[in-house]
């Protein structure tokens, strides 16, 4: 086979004669290279904090309630609890903060929210 000049088979994937490679400029080599390179950049901007995770309602039970049915879960007094949902304003869903499989419902009445 005869020798091809690579530039006459730009579908090939080689360069275009009229283009002309860049070369990449040299790394860095000294502290003072490093700071004029990103000085050249510009101004570091900073990034933006992620957002807040929404904190979590908890709860302290003030008194011991045992539970009547499967939708309740009996709790006793200093018990700290995460509250889940509050479907109306007598009950509170909630799980216990030790006990992540005690969950069900309490009387509002028998807690200290906050």
């Amino acid at each position: 086979h005869p020798a091809v000049a690579p530039q006459q088979y730009p579908e090939w994937g080689y360069p275009h004669p009229a283009v002309t490679p860049t070369v990449p400029s040299a790394p860095a080599t000294t502290v003072d290279d490093k700071f004029a390179q990103k000085s050249a950049m510009g101004p570091a901007v900073p990034r933006a904090a992620p957002p807040a995770r929404p904190r979590k309602a908890m709860a302290e039970v003030l008194y011991d309630f045992k539970a009547e049915d499967a939708t309740e879960v009996s709790v006793h007094m200093g018990e700290r609890l995460v509250v889940v949902n509050k479907p109306n304003p007598e009950w509170v869903e909630v799980i216990v903060s030790t006990d992540a499989a005690r969950r069900g419902l309490v009387p509002t009445n028998y807690l200290k929210m906050g």
